[in-house]
C-alpha cells in the first residue's frame, strides 16, 4: 500500500511539474498572439503579405525611369502613363478588407477595416489614413499626414513610423504590385470600383 501511495506522490510530483512547465509555453503562446497583430499593423499599408507567384508574374512589368534628371522626354511620358494608370482605388485582404485610393495629385488615402485581432492592437473597426506620395523612378514613399481616429494612427505612427517606401513591380488593369523595401514582399493589389464606407 505505502508503494502504492509513493508512486501516487510520484505521479501528482510530476504532473505539478508538468504544469509547472506548461505555463510559459502557455505564456508564449498568449504573447505571440499579441505580438503578431503588431507585425501585421507595422507592414504599413497593409500589404498583402505571400502573395502567389501567378499574382505578380500576370501583371506587366512597371518600366521607369531610374533617374527622371536624365530621363528623355518619352521615358517622362511612359512615367505619366504609369501614374495614370495606379491612379484609383485598389484593394486587398490581409487581416481584413483595406482600400487605397492613389490619386494623380500626389495624395492617397487608405481605409482599413481591421479583424478582430487587429483590433486588439490599433484598437479601432475602421482606420483611415491621409498619405503624401512621391516617386524616384520605380521607388515610391507614402507619408502618413494624418489619420482617424486620432489615437490610434498616433500610435501607429509613433511605433512605425510615418513613412512607407515601396517599389513598383508591375502593374495591369487589375492588378497593382508593389515590393515592400522594409521587408522586401510583394504586396498585390486588386482594382476595386469604390471605397465603401463600412465593412
Amino acid at each position: 500500500m505505502d508503494d502504492v501511495l509513493s508512486e501516487s506522490d510520484a505521479v501528482l510530483r510530476e504532473g505539478t511539474k508538468a504544469t509547472r512547465l506548461a505555463k510559459p509555453a502557455v505564456w508564449a503562446i498568449l504573447v505571440s498572439m499579441a505580438i503578431f497583430p503588431l507585425v501585421y499593423v507595422g507592414s504599413g499599408l497593409g500589404s498583402i503579405r505571400h502573395t502567389r507567384d501567378e499574382d505578380v508574374s500576370n501583371a506587366a512589368p512597371v518600366n521607369m525611369a531610374e533617374n527622371r534628371a536624365e530621363s528623355s522626354p518619352q521615358a517622362e511620358k511612359d512615367d505619366d502613363a504609369l501614374i495614370s494608370k495606379i491612379a484609383g482605388v485598389w484593394t486587398m485582404d490581409y487581416h481584413g478588407p483595406r482600400y487605397l485610393l492613389i490619386n494623380e495629385d500626389q495624395t492617397a488615402r487608405l481605409v482599413s477595416f481591421p479583424d478582430m485581432l487587429a483590433q486588439m492592437v490599433i484598437g479601432c473597426t475602421k482606420l483611415e489614413i491621409n498619405c503624401r506620395w512621391e516617386r524616384d523612378g520605380k521607388k515610391i514613399s507614402f507619408h502618413m499626414v494624418e489619420g482617424a481616429p486620432k489615437k490610434s494612427f498616433d500610435y501607429i505612427t509613433k511605433t512605425w513610423g510615418n513613412e512607407l517606401p515601396y517599389e513598383f513591380v508591375s502593374v495591369n488593369d487589375s492588378t497593382l504590385v508593389f515590393k515592400d523595401l522594409s521587408d522586401g514582399d510583394h504586396d498585390v493589389w486588386n482594382k476595386a470600383a469604390e471605397i465603401p464606407e463600412k465593412r
